[in-house]
């Protein structure tokens, strides 16, 4: 399962439009909107906080390391 998390402004006709990344794959998706309870704030960002998710959800997908490069032998030169 690949998931992709953004922020997203819900305009006053209650429509949501989002773009995923182009490595997303096409097809069925489940899609989950949250949004504070009716009566309450939402919880604050500070900026910087904003800035940073908008940049963590930009990065390119890590891929983990093979489980051969974790070898002791391949990660250290015994002599």
């Amino acid at each position: 399962m690949q998931v992709h998390k953004t922020r997203a402004i819900i305009s006053e006709d209650h429509r949501l439009t989002v773009e995923l990344p182009s490595d997303f794959p096409p097809g069925d998706a489940e899609v989950i909107v949250l949004a504070p309870a009716a009566g309450t704030q939402p919880a604050k960002q500070t900026s910087f906080r904003i800035w940073l998710d908008e940049i963590l959800v930009r990065l390119p997908e890590t891929p983990a390391p093979s489980a051969e490069s974790l070898r002791r032998e391949n990660m250290y030169e015994d002599d």
